[in-house]
């Protein structure tokens, strides 16, 4: 989606462009093109689409500035053509009247010049060389930038925020080998040999007119391409022959300068595994017409956006990047410090020192000796015995009339007693000892130590070609033949790093940084940080114990991953782990944190859930995933107010809650529900809150059943005890009324139980009183019958007929009696 921005700050998403597409370059064009009919959703927008207006690419979030605007019509249809520059290159328009100081400047001195006030950022990824500018400035800070990038032999790349990127070369080598034939469909391919040469001869330091160090090399393509001589290369930095020869094969142009042109489909069928091409990559390419091997590099992309048409690649040999830019800019160069009619360099290009030192050698003629044999002596108009002696030999300074020379310059060296110096100027020293694999060099401001060595890193064997830069406010140590590419630790005054400025998104060039005097955490407080872009920070003992000790309080923050905690790791079977986890929901009141324990292989076993919500707080048992009513509770003790459904609508039966129905839907569903209940000491309480009739009620599993009706259930024990303590009475007084009356006026009736009839059961005939007919044995409500007072008038009744019998029997004596004769008693 593109967005476009007006001149007067208005903003609009642009619809129904057609041919949409994209360039970009190593070091060059990064354009975007398109074509916009006027149609009913974008005419609202279609007049302001103009030059100067700002064009977002959403995709990138990159922005280019529209250079050209056509417009012409197609039938009936307006359409504007539209071409656009990267606001990159609005750079063209800053101009730096100034110039620097002519000398020698690091690549950050140069680009610090050049971006100053721009609203530009920049940063610079590996060590380059510093280098002698002269009159660097009075020009658009694109034509600097071009200079600058020519001169350090430099890429760049361009970030979406306003910041540049500079390396010694961009992009990645590609794990693949390209075998480019004949049958290879292709845009456009061009081959150019006329720069093509197989040898080259070189010579390093000119001392007394006869170079130090002389080679030559020849490239194996001399095979394919015969002897084909290049221009002799000099060099008065090199005394070492294998530097010499690795210049030189820096220096010649071996093979045939390739450009192909292709479709990015091409080389993923080939085995390039970027989804997308990236600028800048290095394909290793078998170029079979030639029977030679060529490193391409992907230089130009041109793709399409929202379309299936795949991307166009343009790979070119490496040379290829400056070409004639390079050779114009030296030329230039040339003819700036060089007079071609005297044969000489020009005087006033020749720095300041350069030019005082001349000056006073030239005014201090009148006091030379040229004694026979002597060479040339320059005395001490204030004391013979001290003078300087300058012969074919070297060079020597005496203090006692040429008896000693303390201090001396010979071709075996330099000889002193003393050297004193308020300062020196190193800006044009150059030291080197040892030889091309161990070596320090101290040239300028910077020292470099160059050597090799062997290690067991945690026990893997390795070779290591270390490198220690010091210079410019920081020492550098890297290790130059890491598979990954070059890996630095700096040490600066902010602590150690991988990347000088700290971070980078590069893996290949940032890692970690040991930040001192640290704000990261603490904007009031110094302290230490450790820190990965783009790694893992661990720390690690194979023996002993880990302490986090804190005064304060120990914070633990994982931005975009869980907490895990692997106790016991090495000496318990299986994956066992504690994740801290927080619910991925919508609203942030939702997002309740969880901990999981068990292994990751199968989700994790259980885990506690804890609700953010402070007007509600909750704790969960859960399932490994945290889920609501997935867990399960086993305590010995549980200590609670109250005891409620999930929802919290309703308390469970047994806390209070409930009609007595057992089943059904709602509140009537959650009751307790177990096979036994068991008490814990000697009795066993079941208690009624109500009133002083409340019931303990046997029944099936419906209950009360909402007042639907009741089927009880028998109960089975040893001994049925009826409590009658005087201790639970009062009121206590004689019984009036006769048991008899009573028991008589009882209806005992014959009949079948419902529940029997709902299973089809009418063969288990029962007997017994109804309590709605036998209200002086029934409950007040007459829905039972009290078996207490049942049983007791039963026992008044047997005690009425035992007196009644007694009499009985004294009145069957006395007329026995008098039927046998006798008197009555």
């Amino acid at each position: 989606m593109l967005e476009l921005t007006t001149l007067s700050g208005e903003s609009h998403f642009l619809a129904n462009q057609v041919g949409f597409s994209r360039k970009q370059a190593v070091n060059g064009n990064r354009s975007l093109s398109f074509l916009l009919p006027k149609t009913d959703a974008n005419s609202h927008v279609f007049n302001l689409v103009e030059e100067e207006c700002f064009i977002t690419d959403q995709t990138t979030k990159h922005r280019y500035r529209i250079k050209q605007v056509e417009q012409r019509v197609a039938g009936q249809t307006p359409v504007k053509s539209v071409f656009a520059m990267h606001e990159f290159f609005d750079l063209i328009d800053d101009y730096r009247y100034d110039t620097m100081t002519n000398g020698t400047h690091s690549i950050s001195a140069i680009m610090d010049f050049i971006f100053a006030g721009t609203g530009w950022t920049y940063n610079v990824v590996e060590a380059f060389d510093n280098l002698e500018f002269e009159n660097f400035g009075d020009d658009n800070c694109i034509a600097l930038v071009n200079k600058a990038i020519q001169r350090f032999a430099c890429e760049f790349e361009l970030r979406d925020d306003k910041h540049v990127t500079f390396r010694k070369k961009i992009g990645m080598e590609a794990d693949l080998q390209f075998r480019f034939n004949h049958n290879v469909k292709t845009f456009k391919h061009t081959v150019d040999t006329s720069n093509l040469s197989t040898y080259i001869r070189g010579e390093g330091k000119i001392v007394e007119e006869v170079p130090v160090v002389t080679a030559e090399y020849t490239s194996p393509n001399a095979t394919i391409f015969g002897i084909r001589h290049a221009k002799p290369y000099t060099n008065e930095t090199i005394i070492h022959e294998g530097t010499l020869i690795a210049a030189l094969k820096r220096q010649i142009i071996d093979a045939p300068e390739v450009t192909i042109e292709l479709e990015f489909s091409v080389l993923k069928d080939a085995g390039y595994l970027q989804e997308k091409p990236r600028l800048g990559d290095t394909v290793p390419t078998i170029y079979e017409p030639l029977g030679i091997d060529l490193d391409l590099r992907v230089m130009e992309i041109e793709d399409y956006p929202g379309t299936n048409q795949a991307p166009k690649v343009t790979l070119s040999t490496l040379r290829k990047t400056y070409g004639s830019a390079l050779t114009d800019f030296t030329k230039g160069l040339f003819d700036e410090f060089f007079d071609r009619e005297t044969g000489r360099i020009k005087y006033d290009v020749l720095d300041e020192a350069t030019r005082r030192a001349t000056e006073a050698l030239n005014n201090s003629l009148t006091e030379l000796e040229y004694p026979p044999g002597m060479g040339i002596v320059a005395r001490d108009p204030e004391d013979p015995l001290r003078f300087v002696a300058f012969r074919s030999a070297g060079l020597g300074v005496t203090t006692d009339g040429g008896r000693t020379f303390p201090n001396a310059i010979t071709a075996d060296g330099i000889n002193t007693e003393l050297l004193t110096a308020g300062q020196i100027n190193t800006n044009r020293i150059r030291i080197f000892g040892g030889n091309q694999d161990t070596y320090i060099h101290i040239n300028g401001r910077t020292m470099d130590i160059h050597g090799t060595y062997e290690r067991a890193w945690f026990g893997n064997a390795e070779f290591v070609d270390s490198q220690i830069t010091a210079g410019d406010g920081y020492v550098r140590l890297s290790k130059l033949n890491d598979p990954e590419g070059r890996r630095n630790l700096y040490l600066s005054n902010n602590g150690l790093s991988t990347y000088l400025n700290g971070a980078n998104t590069d893996e290949g060039y940032g890692s970690g940084v040991l930040e001192f005097w640290s704000h990261m955490y603490d904007v009031d407080r110094r302290g230490l940080t450790a820190y990965s872009n783009l790694g893992s920070v661990g720390l690690k003992t194979d023996s002993r114990s880990i302490y986090l000790d804190s005064k304060s309080d120990v914070n633990i923050w994982a931005s975009n991953g869980v907490v895990r905690i692997q106790p016991r790791d090495n000496n318990r079977n299986g994956n066992n782990h504690f994740v801290f986890n927080v619910k991925d929901n919508s609203n942030p009141a939702e997002t309740d944190g969880f901990i999981q324990y068990g292994t990751p292989n199968t989700n994790y076993g259980s885990g506690i859930r804890f609700s953010k919500s402070s007007a509600d707080p909750h704790v969960y048992i859960t399932n490994g995933n945290g889920d609501f009513g997935t867990g399960k509770l086993d305590a010995n003790v549980m200590k609670a107010n109250s005891v409620t459904t999930r929802g919290g609508t309703y308390e469970v039966y047994w806390n209070g809650r409930g009609s007595g129905t057992l089943g059904g839907n709602g509140a009537n569903q959650y009751v307790l529900s177990a096979g036994g209940i068991k008490t814990n000491g000697n009795d066993l309480y079941l208690g009624c809150s109500g009133s002083s009739d409340g019931e303990v009620r046997v029944t099936n599993n419906l209950g009360y059943n909402d007042g639907a009706g009741i089927s009880y259930r028998p109960i089975k024990a040893s001994e049925y005890r009826n409590g009658s303590s005087v201790l639970t009475k009062q009121n206590i007084e004689p019984v009036t009324e006769r048991g008899l009356d009573v028991i008589n006026k009882l209806e005992i009736k014959r009949y079948i139980l419902n529940e029997d009839v709902n299973v089809g059961n009418y063969s288990n005939w029962q007997i017994g009183v109804l309590s709605e007919l036998s209200p002086e044995i029934a409950t007040q409500d007459l829905s039972a019958i009290n078996v207490y007072k049942y049983v007791n008038y039963l026992a008044l009744s047997v005690q009425e007929l035992s007196e009644e019998n007694k009499a009985q029997a004294a009145e069957i004596a006395d007329l026995r009696l008098l039927i046998e004769g006798g008197e009555a008693q």
